[in-house]
């Protein structure tokens, strides 16, 4: 019986207040979602300059790393190499104001190479 005097009286019946439309309005929903979206910009894109970073920085040590070790290199013939004494001589005067000679030998190298080399390569790949 109690129930029959509420559901018959529409002037019991509360209308939400301006508040509670608000909070349960679709359009509060999505700009709340918006607002979401954009502070999760900010992380996602400091991650996305830190991957940019790691991989800039794999490029410079990879090229680095290939500019110590993989360049082009050169393949020269054999060198032949003579070592001989020359002696030096050095007109000098002495505290005196005599004129003295002095003498020194020294050692150096010198090296020889063909004008002209041909070479024949067979590479074989070992694992």
């Amino acid at each position: 019986m109690e129930n029959s005097n509420q559901t018959n009286n529409p002037q019991n019946e509360v209308s939400p207040s301006a508040l509670e439309k608000l909070l349960s309005s679709v359009a509060l929903r999505i700009l709340i979602m918006f607002i979401l979206l954009l502070l999760l910009l900010i992380p996602m894109n400091w991650v996305n300059e830190l991957i940019v970073e790691r991989s800039d920085r794999q490029r410079t040590v990879t090229a680095e790393i290939a500019s110590k070790w993989g360049e082009a290199q050169v393949v020269s013939g054999p060198v032949l190499c003579i070592p001989y004494l020359f002696n030096k001589i050095i007109n000098t005067t002495d505290d005196k104001g005599k004129p003295k000679v002095e003498t020194s030998y020294e050692k150096d190298y010198l090296f020889l190479a063909a004008r002209i080399c041909q070479f024949t390569l067979k590479l074989i790949h070992v694992c």
